[in-house]
């Protein structure tokens, strides 16, 4: 019966993930071809593990362990802004090895152009729609796409058959998943291939996506995990108020070789610490009783 349940398992994986990365070229292309503004590419994930848990494993969508899984504990939520302030440290470290790429006040007054009362006031009303209550709006819209995907179900099955090497082994399939989205508009890195981008990219979404995977396991919440996701994409349109992102090196700066190590230093630190990857959620006991029949748990 374990033999049956392990081999189960593994043709999951294998059939999530390649469905994932085929709808990813699948719904990247047909966006480019109509010019679709909808992101529909970021739902790719979800519609494959709906599909795996569905007709692979044949479970219910509408099952408790899923619903259990929604909310969590949103008295935790707040640290779905940890990957944020990650990044705040990688872009004050950018700003320390090339000052120049700071802007001056005057210039952030002027990109800022357009909006209400004084500059302390505009910088706040900056801050809290774009690092607040954007990240809200896109978990609806775009990053639940991703989430039910990779935190809820593919991270959960290959940390309870691997353990970290398995979480390593996620964030590996996480970033190669970009590589339509830079082949076809760019993403990230645009001055070098998208063949290279996405391996490169890698070396970001295995640290990264421990650190949401850390967030979605202590809040018991798929949400919490997508308002981690989209705290991270918010951190670059909102720092290109303050600082000259067009003359960033991708390599090094935003995406790059900085926030990576950031990033992999709270990777490390989650890791050894296995208590905190332990999952949390209202009722635990008895979620873990329903892991087997849930979509955002290890089966």
């Amino acid at each position: 019966m374990l033999e049956k349940s392990t081999t189960v398992r593994l043709r999951s994986i294998a059939i999530f993930t390649v469905l994932a990365i085929g709808l990813g070229w699948i719904f990247c292309d047909i966006r480019t071809r109509l010019q679709w503004g909808f992101p529909l590419e970021m739902w790719s994930p979800a519609i494959a593990a709906a599909l795996t848990y569905v007709i692979v494993e044949r479970h219910s969508l509408l099952s408790v362990g899923v619903r259990a899984h929604i909310l969590g504990k949103v008295g935790l939520w707040w640290i779905s802004w940890i990957p944020m302030g990650l990044l705040g440290i990688s872009y004050m470290i950018t700003a320390l090895r090339d000052p120049r790429l700071v802007l001056t006040s005057t210039e952030i007054a002027k990109s800022l152009k357009g909006s209400m009362g004084p500059l302390p006031i505009q910088i706040v009303t900056l801050l809290l729609l774009n690092l607040v209550i954007a990240p809200f709006l896109n978990t609806v819209l775009v990053y639940l796409g991703e989430e039910i995907g990779w935190r809820g179900f593919l991270y959960p099955r290959l940390y309870a058959k691997y353990g970290v090497l398995g979480l390593i082994l996620a964030g590996i399939i996480w970033g190669l998943w970009h590589a339509p989205m830079m082949a076809f508009t760019g993403l990230n890195y645009p001055n070098i291939p998208w063949w290279l981008g996405g391996p490169y990219f890698t070396l970001f979404t295995i640290p990264a996506g421990i650190v949401i995977f850390f967030i979605y396991r202590r809040t018991g919440s798929i949400i919490a995990a997508g308002l981690a996701h989209g705290a991270i994409d918010m951190c670059s349109p909102t720092i290109s108020f303050f600082m000259h992102t067009n003359q960033f090196n991708s390599l090094i700066d935003g995406a790059g070789i900085i926030s990576m190590a950031v990033f992999w230093i709270a990777a490390i630190v989650i890791v050894r610490n296995p208590r905190w990857l332990i999952e949390n959620t209202p009722g635990n006991d008895k979620t873990r009783r329903l892991q087997a029949h849930t979509i955002v748990a290890p089966k």
